[in-house]
């Protein structure tokens, strides 16, 4: 069906309508949403914006060519030194005082001047800017070193390590959980510095402004428990289920922070901080063998990441809810499946999967009373992730509901199946949440554990996937030869740590 509403149903709507429908594009077959008026306004094929510009001017051809011409020009270094030498030192002098603004040209002369008007100082040489493109690296007035680029500081964006709180808002929220802060305001600097403090049971302690607002307090109050911590075991409590706290006898000598004996599951809270491998000295298998323990004594073990908990809350309750208790839900036969724009398709899963959106070809959704409540994606077989490069192999890359809906799955995949005719599908289930019941449930059979997945972190914050810091992408900021990813991240400040690994499903198709 070429033609529907965002709901699936027939379009009735008049020619000239700004009401919204769904049409798939006559090349590439991707569902496109757009206003029924513009839609009718397409005379020559129903084309995405991808492909109607294909079917256009040649206006990339133009840009390709003028980039050519430009990269050759700068790749003379006779010609580069010419243009610099041109900015006069009186220009120079004018853009320092402020008498003169500076474009968005990326040269390094005015990058300097920029620089030097707010006060800081370019440590990348010249030579280095040339190679090494667009990073550059710079010091603030208080003498601290980051790296940065031209749009991003452009754009007001400054040394981390200078930005400064209000005092009264820390105070207060010291006092709100009755600490006493010792640090006075004329001693406090910025976020990362120590703030004394004296705790509710009269402890003193030390905690960076940064630190207390991810949830971290005094060590020896909440029976060693994190702010964290007590918050998810209180919710647990909170759907009338008995836990026990800090078991260490199930899995001796480890501990894990929740246990609830009459489900036998068990879940651990990973603060960033003390599950990091640099700073908590935790191995890369560590919560891989806490997961395989619980599993040998008959128990499923949950993990749940600190910044999930701070960022992703209500997603972690919504999963946990459904995993502890007997939600009453809807059936699957119930709803209308169809598939569903890029756009219903990303907000639906960053709101109700714990991984977020990612880059999909097949979007299907399910709607109950004209309610959207499941959406499973499909992408081409990735190369990198062990697939032939083929017609036929797809990976099932996200699935998730907004409630409890009883098969589900099945039905989004079936639809799947009739209308793509693939041969093969994999998809891969996150450990730390899942023992892919749902996989075997909707005919897909076991194939291997993969090994723990890693994240990199800074200041206790959120993980940023390992993805974006390979090296290729990271080796300009190396200071020595033959400095591997993790040495660069750590000069850099950052830390990892560990996940449980993945469950790889398949199911082929004769």
């Amino acid at each position: 069906m070429n033609l529907r509403n965002i709901d699936g149903t027939q379009v009735t709507y008049k020619e000239g309508s700004h009401k919204k429908i769904i049409f798939d594009c006559d090349v590439c077959g991707k569902s496109i949403e757009q206003s029924y008026r513009n839609y009718n306004k397409q005379q020559n094929g129903k084309y995405c914006r991808n492909c109607r510009n294909k079917h256009t001017a040649n206006r990339n051809d133009v840009k390709q060519k003028q980039s050519i011409l430009t990269k050759n020009r700068w790749s003379d270094i006779e010609y580069r030194e010419n243009i610099t030498k041109k900015v006069s030192e009186a220009r120079k002098k004018e853009w320092a005082e402020g008498k003169r603004t500076v474009s968005n040209k990326t040269s390094y002369s005015l990058l300097v001047s920029l620089l030097l008007r707010e006060g800081y100082s370019l440590k990348t040489s010249y030579d280095d800017y040339m190679k090494k493109g667009s990073i550059i690296s710079v010091m603030c007035s208080n003498g601290h070193v980051f790296d940065t680029n031209y749009t991003r500081f452009a754009s007001g964006h400054r040394c981390q390590k200078c930005r400064k709180a209000d005092f009264d808002k820390i105070y207060k929220s010291f006092s709100d959980e009755n600490y006493i802060l010792i640090t006075t305001e004329n001693d406090y600097s910025d976020n990362k510095q120590k703030l004394d403090y004296i705790c509710p049971k009269g402890t003193k302690h030390s905690i960076s402004w940064s630190n207390w607002q991810l949830g971290h307090r005094c060590p020896c109050c909440n029976e060693g428990m994190s702010k964290g911590e007590k918050e998810l075991s209180d919710f647990i409590r909170s759907l009338g289920i008995d836990i026990e706290l800090k078991n260490r006898t199930l899995i001796q000598p480890l501990e894990l922070d929740i246990i609830i004996p009459s489900k036998k599951i068990a879940i651990e809270y990973n603060g960033l901080y003390y599950h990091g491998i640099k700073k908590g000295n935790i191995d890369k298998k560590y919560h891989l063998n806490k997961l395989s323990e619980c599993n040998k004594i008959g128990y499923r073990l949950i993990t749940v990441f600190e910044d999930e908990w701070v960022t992703k809350r209500d997603i972690v309750e919504r999963r946990l809810r459904h995993i502890l208790t007997n939600e009453k839900g809807i059936f699957a036969r119930k709803c209308y499946v169809t598939e569903i724009s890029p756009r219903i398709a990303k907000e639906f899963i960053d709101k109700y999967h714990i991984q977020g959106y990612t880059t999909c070809t097949v979007k299907i959704g399910a709607y109950y009373n004209h309610q959207l409540v499941a959406v499973m994606t499909f992408a081409k077989g990735s190369v990198s992730k062990g697939a032939k490069n083929e017609d036929g192999i797809w990976e099932l890359s996200r699935f998730c509901v907004s409630c409890s809906v009883t098969g589900i799955a099945g039905k989004l995949l079936s639809h799947f199946e009739r209308n793509y005719k693939p041969i093969k599908i994999y998809s891969y289930a996150d450990r730390r949440w899942s023992n892919g019941n749902v996989y075997e449930k909707i005919g897909f059979t076991f194939n291997s554990f993969t090994l723990p997945n890693y994240w990199y972190f800074k200041d206790n914050k959120k993980r940023l996937h390992r993805f974006n810091f390979r090296k290729d992408r990271i080796k300009h900021l190396a200071t020595k030869d033959n400095m591997t990813e993790w040495d660069i991240m750590q000069e850099q400040g950052y830390d990892k740590i560990y996940d449980c690994g993945n469950i790889k499903y398949i199911k082929v198709y004769n």
